[in-house]
Protein backbone atom coordinates (compact mmCIF):
# COMPACT_ATOMS: atom_id res chain seq x y z
CA UNK A 1 0.00 0.00 0.00
CA UNK A 2 2.72 2.20 0.94
CA UNK A 3 4.05 1.52 -2.23
CA UNK A 4 2.07 2.40 -4.51
CA UNK A 5 1.11 5.31 -3.02
CA UNK A 6 4.46 6.38 -2.88
CA UNK A 7 4.59 5.53 -6.85
CA UNK A 8 1.25 6.90 -7.02
CA UNK A 9 2.99 10.64 -6.18
CA UNK A 10 5.77 10.30 -7.79
CA UNK A 11 3.76 9.74 -10.84
CA UNK A 12 1.26 12.65 -10.30
CA UNK A 13 4.32 15.13 -9.17
CA UNK A 14 6.22 13.63 -12.48
CA UNK A 15 2.97 14.75 -14.72
CA UNK A 16 2.60 18.04 -13.41
CA UNK A 17 5.97 18.90 -13.87
CA UNK A 18 5.71 17.55 -18.12
CA UNK A 19 2.15 19.41 -18.05
CA UNK A 20 2.16 22.58 -15.87
CA UNK A 21 2.80 25.59 -17.37
CA UNK A 22 3.32 27.27 -14.21
CA UNK A 23 5.81 24.58 -12.92
CA UNK A 24 7.77 25.12 -16.00
CA UNK A 25 10.63 27.34 -14.42
CA UNK A 26 11.63 23.94 -12.52
CA UNK A 27 11.72 22.00 -16.19
CA UNK A 28 13.17 24.85 -17.36
CA UNK A 29 16.75 23.19 -18.18
CA UNK A 30 15.62 19.70 -18.47
CA UNK A 31 14.88 18.48 -21.54
CA UNK A 32 11.01 17.14 -21.55
CA UNK A 33 12.43 13.61 -23.09
CA UNK A 34 14.31 12.81 -19.64
CA UNK A 35 10.45 13.69 -17.58
CA UNK A 36 8.97 11.40 -19.82
CA UNK A 37 11.22 8.53 -19.25
CA UNK A 38 11.34 8.80 -15.47
CA UNK A 39 7.32 8.78 -16.07
CA UNK A 40 7.87 5.34 -18.57
CA UNK A 41 10.02 4.28 -15.66
CA UNK A 42 7.64 4.96 -12.98
CA UNK A 43 4.84 3.27 -14.80
CA UNK A 44 6.89 -0.07 -15.41
CA UNK A 45 7.75 -0.23 -11.47
CA UNK A 46 3.69 0.26 -10.97
CA UNK A 47 3.32 -2.21 -13.12
CA UNK A 48 5.52 -4.45 -11.91
CA UNK A 49 4.89 -4.17 -8.20
CA UNK A 50 1.02 -4.48 -8.99
CA UNK A 51 2.09 -8.15 -10.95
CA UNK A 52 4.28 -9.63 -8.21
CA UNK A 53 1.27 -8.42 -5.53
CA UNK A 54 -1.33 -10.51 -7.21
CA UNK A 55 1.49 -13.70 -8.05
CA UNK A 56 2.33 -13.12 -4.25
CA UNK A 57 -1.50 -13.11 -3.36
CA UNK A 58 -2.49 -16.31 -5.70
CA UNK A 59 0.53 -18.46 -4.51
CA UNK A 60 -0.37 -17.83 -1.18
CA UNK A 61 -0.61 -21.28 1.01
CA UNK A 62 -3.17 -21.16 4.28
CA UNK A 63 -2.22 -24.13 6.38
CA UNK A 64 -4.35 -23.03 9.36
CA UNK A 65 -7.44 -25.54 8.91
CA UNK A 66 -4.74 -28.38 8.92
CA UNK A 67 -4.74 -30.20 12.25
CA UNK A 68 -1.96 -32.85 11.99
CA UNK A 69 -2.02 -34.05 15.46
CA UNK A 70 -6.11 -34.98 15.86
Amino acid sequence: MKFTIGVGLLFLFNTAALLAEPLSFLTKGLSSWILIAIEFILVLCYWVHIIVRDVRKATQIDFNDIDLFR
